[in-house]
């Protein structure tokens, strides 16, 4: 290119060429600092430097390129089973216990795959057979329920018709003559008296229930009774599916201070709380004692009368 050379001193009586042994060239060894000075366009310089420039920017780019591309194709690689994974625990969570997970491969990945399948697998079983278990405590709470409803209604209608039995009994023994009771053998306590008690003791049937056996009986039937009893249940528990019926007589206390002779007829149960009864009727038999007695002493009468006509007839 073009060059323009100047002295280093613009006083322009040097100029630059000549031999050795010319004035510039003397001047400049005896000590004179002098330049050249090349002068050049700033776009030719620049050139190379901007091709530089714009190949390091195309080869970046490049790179950007194929690391967005490379990131891609491993990105979706990894994102894949994930989503795969990812929709298939959903579909699990929503009830769908054949879903299944389809990757193949020998990485982490495949593994997952394979545990979550077996995962799912168990928790179906599990959940079938819940399920199954389920139904069938369903059925039997069913059957069970019908089995109560029927108890219910068939207790109900027994209650019923108790309760019309226990109405007519109650009626029956509230209008007896006779004294009917029911005796609690392990306590000796009266559980129930009907009214009658009044008419064979004077007593109401508050106070006859406050009485135990031995308050309602004198000394010698109260060891009598106690016998029979002892006697009795022994037999009960030996054989518990014979009734047991028995009579007795014995004499009672009544409120006016006297003593009444009283028939009691006695059976033994045991009751739904496994509790020994005994069920009894009394009646007064005062005035059959009268007549037993008038007739044993008319019979003695007799006897003796008979005797003396024997012996009368001897002399």
């Amino acid at each position: 290119g073009f060059s323009e050379v100047n002295l280093s001193k613009g006083n322009g009586k040097f100029r630059f060429g000549g031999s050795f042994e010319s004035p510039d060239h003397k001047k400049g060894n005896i000590g004179e600092s002098w330049y050249i000075i090349c002068k050049r366009p700033l776009d030719e310089v620049m050139a190379p430097i901007y091709e530089s420039y714009q190949s390091s920017i195309k080869i970046g780019i490049s790179i950007i390129l194929v690391m967005v591309i490379v990131s891609f194709l491993y990105g979706r690689t990894i994102s894949r089973p994930l989503t795969l994974i990812n929709n298939a625990t959903i579909r699990v969570r929503d009830g769908d216990f054949d879903s299944r997970i389809k990757i193949q491969s020998n990485d982490e990945f495949g593994n997952l795959a394979d545990h979550f399948n077996l995962m799912v697998e168990k928790i179906r079983q599990m959940t079938q057979e819940l399920s199954d278990s389920n139904v069938n405590l369903e059925n039997r709470v069913e059957k069970r329920t019908e089995d109560l409803e029927r108890e219910v209604d068939q207790r109900e209608r027994s209650e019923a018709a108790l309760q019309k039995s226990e109405e007519g009994y109650r009626l029956l023994a509230e209008n007896s003559s006779d004294v009917i009771f029911v005796l609690d053998i392990g306590q000796q306590r009266f559980k129930y008296i009907s009214p009658a008690i009044y008419r064979l003791r004077g007593l109401t049937v508050e106070e006859a229930l406050n009485e135990s056996m031995s308050d309602s009986l004198t000394p010698e039937s109260l060891e009598l009774v106690t016998s029979l009893i002892y006697r009795d249940v022994a037999r009960l528990i030996k054989y518990p599916d014979n009734p047991l019926y028995s009579t007795t007589e014995v004499r009672q206390p009544h409120k006016n201070g006297s003593l009444v002779w009283v028939e009691i007829s006695t059976r033994y149960r045991v009751n739904d709380s496994g509790e020994v009864e005994l069920i009894g009727v009394s009646r007064n038999i005062d005035e059959r004692k009268q007549l037993e007695e008038q007739l044993r002493k008319s019979q003695k009468l007799e006897a003796i009368g008979t005797m003396a006509g024997g012996v009368a007839h001897e002399f």
